[in-house]
């Protein structure tokens, strides 16, 4: 029965909890036993033997390390031990959560690293949260190159973090010469600038050869040339449609020779031609053509062959540029392109040397001083090259038709002085053999290049020749190769540069050694296409020189 009771206690204490305050006012539902005294065989405590009780709730947790509240765990509710950062960026440090001091909350117990100064280097310098803010220009299109090389990209940041750089380099591969055609081909930030050619216009005597300038892709119309003060040379020189008037001595007069159909781009009808009489005597039957006059493109003189009798020679001499290179083995250098052998002036590096042609002048090509050059394997290269002038026309037909040979023989090779053809030259640009090697300037200005199979030693020979050609006009090339001359000279390291007489050296009737100095030697072509050939007269050794020249060969 009492412990019906007791259960009756318990759930309305229960309630009481529950419903709060609400049974506060409310009578007794249930009554209260009296108390018995407990016998030896009773179980457990009585009721008002619990204990002493505690008022109000238990403690409440703090983050202290240690258990504040007694149910068994240690700062609960607390990320303590857990990982944590602070700062962003660069300045962002790894760390923990611990106790504060006063035990209210965890703190991290890391502490940022200081900023430093934003550059542009795709990292948050500044730990400010974001990057490179002091460019924004990067990411945007750029572009670099002017014309042809012209090439587009992006800006990104400089290798050194100071500032923004396009992500291309401009395309030189497309740089070729001026023409007319509307865009920047020499990529100079300049179109068709100062483009002349000659051409054929509609006017009498010398006034038919015009010019014409290139403006925005194309040719302007063919301007007649200015009329010039009558003089006895078989020409109409003040374009009147009568040659050599009242300027004819000792009674000769004009007379019209018989001409070709004329091609008008090519032979200007108009030139005459002279006879010539003494006082007194008969007209001689014999009429004197008017003489090829300048290098142009043009058959002056009607005979059917452009620009001979050596009128390209002075052109050559001064646009075109004959260009010679040297390695030793240790250096591999690919053609075309020879590095800093691209500009017409001396180099001399460790394992490279090279030079290019001055108009009228030798030009000196120290072999590299120190550099182990004394054995098969090193390397020699040639390029001719023709800068487009006045005349860009004529200059690239010269370029695109015209080569320079250079080539190594030894003494027992089958080869001679004053042949057509050396080993595999002229036949294939670039040859070698064990006793020739020999190769060519390219067709578009470039660097040929060959590796010398064997020690250039005493007796061995060197070779050069300059060769044009064109299967559609032949004769025209015939006459560019007979404009100009080659020469190619030696000298030992033991000789003073300034005792040596390349003039005498080098001279057009002589084949080498013309100066008697034991330690020179020289070759010069002809103008005939064939090879010239010199001998050295002792080992090629660091040190040793060689020198060039590219002249006009005077008919």
């Amino acid at each position: 029965m009492r412990g019906i009771e007791m259960l009756r206690f318990v759930v309305v204490a229960l309630s009481g909890a529950l419903l709060g305050g609400c049974f506060a006012e409310m009578p007794d539902l249930l009554p209260r036993p009296a108390p018995a005294d407990r016998g030896p065989d009773a179980v457990g405590p009585d009721v008002g033997d619990i204990g002493p009780m505690v008022d109000g709730p238990p403690a409440e947790e703090q983050c202290t390390g240690a258990d504040d509240d007694g149910d068994g765990t240690t700062d609960e509710g607390f990320p303590v031990g857990m990982p944590c950062f602070a700062g962003q960026g660069p300045c962002r440090v790894d760390g923990e959560f611990i106790c504060a001091q006063d035990g209210s909350r965890a703190v991290c117990n890391a502490e940022a690293l200081p900023g430093g100064v934003d550059i542009c280097n795709g990292i948050d310098d500044d730990c400010t949260g974001v990057i490179d803010e002091d460019y924004p220009e990067v990411g945007e299109a750029c572009a670099v190159g002017f014309g042809v090389c012209r090439v587009e990209g992006h800006l990104r940041c400089a290798d050194d973090g100071m500032g923004t750089v396009c992500d291309v380099m401009p395309d030189t591969s497309q740089q070729a010469l001026e023409t007319c055609d509307g865009l920047d081909n020499d990529c100079d930030d300049a179109i068709d600038e100062g483009l002349q050619a000659v051409c054929a216009a509609e006017a009498a005597g010398l006034c038919a050869r015009g010019s014409t300038t290139c403006v925005a892709g194309e040719w302007s119309p063919c301007m007649a040339g200015a009329p010039q003060n009558e003089v006895c040379n078989g020409l109409d020189d003040n374009c009147d449609g009568t040659p050599d008037e009242a300027q004819l001595p000792n009674g000769a007069v004009a007379c019209d020779c018989p001409q070709p159909d004329p091609d008008p781009g090519i032979c200007i009808p108009t030139v005459a031609c002279v006879r010539q009489c003494d006082p007194g005597a008969p007209l001689s039957a014999q009429c004197a053509r008017a003489p090829e006059r300048r290098c142009d493109g043009f058959d002056d003189d009607c005979d059917g062959t452009t620009d001979d009798d050596g009128v390209c020679g002075d052109l050559i001499e001064g646009d075109c540029r004959f260009m010679l290179g040297w390695t030793t083995r240790n250096l591999a250098v690919p053609s075309p392109e020879w590095g800093a052998c691209e500009a017409e002036s001396p180099v001399v590096e460790d394992d490279m040397s090279c030079n290019g042609s001055v108009p009228g002048e030798l030009a000196s090509i120290s072999l590299p001083d120190g550099a182990d050059i004394d054995e098969a394997g090193d390397r020699i290269g040639v390029a001719f090259r023709c800068d487009g002038g006045l005349l860009p026309d004529v200059d690239d037909y010269i370029r695109s038709h015209c080569r320079v040979y250079v080539g190594v023989a030894t003494d027992a090779a089958p080869v001679a002085d004053g042949v057509e053809s050396w080993g595999d030259c002229p036949r294939s640009p670039s040859a070698g053999g064990e006793e020739v090697a020999c190769t060519s300037s390219t067709l578009d200005g470039g660097y040929n290049s060959i590796p010398v199979p064997f020690d250039l030693t005493v007796d061995t020979l060197l070779g050069v020749a300059f060769i044009c050609e064109d299967d559609d006009d032949p004769a025209r090339a015939e006459a560019m190769q007979a404009s100009a001359t080659v020469s190619i000279g030696w000298a030992d390291a033991r000789v003073d540069a300034g005792a040596i007489d390349w003039v005498a050296a080098c001279a057009r009737a002589d084949d080498g050694d013309g100066d008697g100095n034991p330690y020179t030697d020289c070759a010069r072509t002809r103008g005939d296409g064939r090879f010239r050939v010199m001998r050295f007269t002792a080992d090629v050794d660091a040190g040793d020189r060689f020198v060039i020249r590219l002249d006009s060969l005077a008919p």
